[in-house]
């Protein structure tokens, strides 16, 4: 069922040790022993209690003593009240253990439980004063095994029993002929409390305790483990958690047999308040189920379990031992056990919520107050531990059981926000935490709501209800920080204003300027040809103002008529009189220039020949074209062929490009020479007639060679004067006239 030797120990208010558990030995040190009460304390029986009382650090036994009868004992469970006395609990086969005066005095048969007091005055001596005790028990086999005190130091003690005799006594809940008891008496064990048994009803023990407490309202906790590894133990009683009272809200419904079993009692076993089983998933034949190997674990007075348990998985698979998302290891790499530890709160209540507006936000604290300026919203969120249920009451305007709620206070004032828990498995049972709400005035307005006017107009914008004003932007205010400012509406603009009060309040407020513009209609952008005339208009007004980089004939009529010789800007300025308002617009005039004329002329020469000119267009987008070649005709080519010139002059080559109705024409001067044109055959006879060599051109270069290749004349000025005082024969030449042209011959001089 446990260890062989099983015991407890506690410490009191001083740090100061206290153990109890069981003893073989001849020689336990006994220290003080009983000498007060008038009992020879000696060792009696096959084994006998022992209690021991240590210094904190250990390193002194204060007190100790052994308590035994004629057969067995075992002191399991200790607790030291606040008068100093020691309480203690066990079990005894021994019928003539030293009680008298009590509930039960003498021993029933086979096993009992029992109760011992030490009295002791600690302010005088850690020596008992007085002692007694009392059986508790039936004629089969009892165990007192775990104990506690409440606030009066009445006794209660959790233990076992077979035969389903044990008494019900002063108990409203109780599961009869169960195996396990408890037990409340007062603190002279001279009365019953109350006593009733708990579990299936079998007539036998269901788990093995393992915890135990009387919390500070009186409230009962009780926990054990049941299931296979109890069975193997010979002479153990079979234990098994299927079966056991459990309550609606258990925090695990179900069982294997093999798990931990958690329950908690009204105050004077009044009624269960909850139940539940905890632990790992054993079906397996390999597991070993939930339980603790000897020793007890704890509950703080608070309602906080803290349990130590083996979790055992001999399969080799990861252990099914219930475990939290957080916890420090949720699997059991060993392939036997491993310890495992839970913490398990029923009966904790605190309430507390926040309150946040979303920038301001209060902490979980019943002290808190919240400022804030009308109109606040606030969201309220719940973050209580332990309650059941809760309700709120905001500002006596509003009541909710909801987790979360929001409410928006419209008028200044302190309000109170209170939250309400409860937990009847709590000793408070129910906790009310407030906030404070404090709402400062924020009456702030801003008028008009949006204004209009023309360009120019002055209106006023008026904010209220602050001490400090900040406008933007600061286009056309007559001042940013004034409550009433002008505005000289130039563009629609959105003005805010920032208002603040001497309470912190703020709040930015906005009101829309919108320019009203006249409604009228100005002729459009366009592109013209050109020296073209067009007309433009604007509408709308009854004054116009006209101004352009071209003369205007009327600068104040409405409509315009211009001739367009470059682009053109005309900005008319636009008044109605009725309204005084304005307005100006802008027209865009170009010129259409993307077909000018681009052509180059190449001038090709060649001795006694006409000039011949070639034609490049480069023209681009125009849609027809017209060439004029100075000689009287007209070409409607794009290409044409070359211009043949037959006599030297100055001629004008003209092409007009046409797009649509648009014309541009471009025009390129070309002089022409007359073509080099030598002779054969001259005679420098002196006779005034054919004397000279005479080319009829311009030349550039002018060489000539006799029939050998002697050079006669080589220049680049020659003035058609060679032929003199040659001799008769015939002569090469090569000449390049002015326009390029190069020519070779010979001419035979006579």
């Amino acid at each position: 069922m446990a260890s062989e030797f099983r015991g407890e120990i506690v410490t009191d208010e001083q740090d100061n040790v206290y153990i109890a558990s069981v003893t073989d030995s001849p020689n336990f040190p006994i220290v003080g022993g009983l000498p007060n009460v008038g009992i020879n304390v000696q060792r009696r029986g096959v084994s006998d209690a022992v209690i021991c009382n240590l210094n904190s650090d250990l390193s002194k036994i204060l007190w100790s003593t052994i308590v035994g009868g004629n057969d067995y004992e075992a002191a399991l469970s200790i607790k030291v009240a606040k008068s100093g006395s020691i309480y203690v609990c066990g079990a005894t086969t021994s019928s003539d253990l030293p009680f008298s005066q009590t509930i039960q005095p003498r021993w029933q048969g086979n096993a009992d439980g029992y109760i011992m007091k030490f009295t002791r005055d600690i302010t005088k001596s850690f020596l008992p004063t007085a002692f007694n005790g009392t059986y508790l028990g039936t004629s089969n086999l009892d165990l007192a095994q775990l104990i506690d005190l409440d606030q009066d130091e009445n006794v209660y003690v959790f233990g076992l029993t077979v035969g389903g005799t044990y008494p019900i006594v002063n108990a409203q809940y109780s599961n009869p002929r169960s195996g396990q008891f408890i037990h409340s008496l007062d603190k002279t064990l001279t009365k019953t409390n109350f006593s009733t048994t708990i579990g299936t009803g079998k007539s036998s023990p269901d788990i093995v305790p393992t915890a135990f407490l009387v919390n500070e309202c009186g409230n009962i906790y009780i926990s054990g483990w049941g299931g296979k590894v109890n069975n193997q133990v010979p002479n153990a009683p079979r234990v098994n958690t299927t079966g056991m009272p459990i309550t609606p809200d258990a925090y695990r419904t179900t069982t294997d047999g093999n798990n931990f079993y958690i329950a908690l009692l009204e105050k004077g076993a009044k009624s269960l308040l909850y139940a539940t089983f905890f632990g790992g998933d054993n079906g397996s034949s390999a597991s070993a189920g939930d339980h603790v190997d000897g020793g007890t674990c704890r509950f703080d007075k608070q309602g906080f379990i803290y349990h130590s348990a083996c979790s055992c998985n001999r399969t080799g698979a990861p252990s099914s031992f219930t475990t939290t998302p957080n916890a420090w290891s949720r699997t059991n790499p060993s392939p036997n056990c491993n310890n495992a530890a839970f913490k398990f709160d029923i009966d904790n209540l605190k309430v507390a919520f926040d309150a946040s507006n979303g920038t301001i936000k209060s902490a979980s604290s019943s002290a808190d107050t919240l400022f804030g300026c009308v109109p606040f919203k606030v969201n309220f969120q719940d973050t209580s531990e332990g309650a059941k249920t809760i309700s709120w009451n905001i500002a006596n305007e509003k009541s909710s059981t909801a987790s979360a709620e929001e409410f928006t206070f419209t008028k200044e004032g302190i309000y109170t926000v209170t939250l309400r828990g409860t937990n009847l498995l709590s000793c408070k049972r129910e906790e009310t935490v407030k906030k404070i709400i404090k709402i400062s005035p924020a009456n702030f307005k801003l008028s008009p709501d949006a204004v209009s006017g023309c360009e120019g107009k002055t209106v006023e914008l008026v904010a209220s209800g602050g001490d400090k004003y900040a406008w933007s932007p600061a286009l056309g205010l007559s001042s940013t920080s004034i409550a009433n400012p002008l505005v000289t509406i130039s563009k629609s603009t959105t003005y805010s204003c920032e208002i603040s009060n001497q309470f912190g309040c703020k709040e930015t407020k906005t009101v829309q300027v919108k320019l009203e513009e006249l409604p009228i209609k100005v002729s459009n952008d366009t592109t013209v040809c050109k020296n073209y005339g067009i007309q433009l208009s604007a509408l709308g007004g009854t004054k116009y103002s006209w101004k352009s980089n071209l003369p205007l004939s009327d600068s104040t009529a409405a409509r315009q008529k211009i001739i367009i010789t470059k682009p053109a800007t005309f900005t008319v300025n636009i008044v109605d009189e009725k309204t005084n308002c304005k307005a100006q617009k802008t027209i865009n005039v170009g010129v259409d220039e993307s077909f000018k004329p681009d052509f180059a002329l190449k001038i090709i020469e060649d001795c006694g020949k006409p000039t011949i000119i070639q034609v490049q267009n480069n023209t681009k987008n125009a849609t027809k074209y017209v060439w004029l070649t100075g000689l009287g005709d007209s070409l409607t080519t794009q290409n044409p062929e070359p211009f043949v010139y037959k006599e030297a002059g100055i001629y004008n080559v003209t092409l007009k490009s046409y797009k649509a109705e648009c014309l541009i024409q471009s025009v390129q001067k070309i002089e022409l020479e007359k073509p080099a044109t030598p002779p054969n055959v001259i005679t420098p006879n002196g006779d005034g007639k054919n004397d000279v060599f005479n080319v009829g051109a311009k030349l550039e270069v002018l060489e000539i060679y006799n029939r050998w290749g002697q050079g006669m004349l080589k220049t680049n000025n020659y003035q058609n004067d060679w032929g003199k005082d040659i001799p008769v024969g015939t002569y090469y030449y090569y000449l390049k006239t002015i326009g390029g042209a190069e020519c070779k011959g010979w001419v035979e001089v006579l």
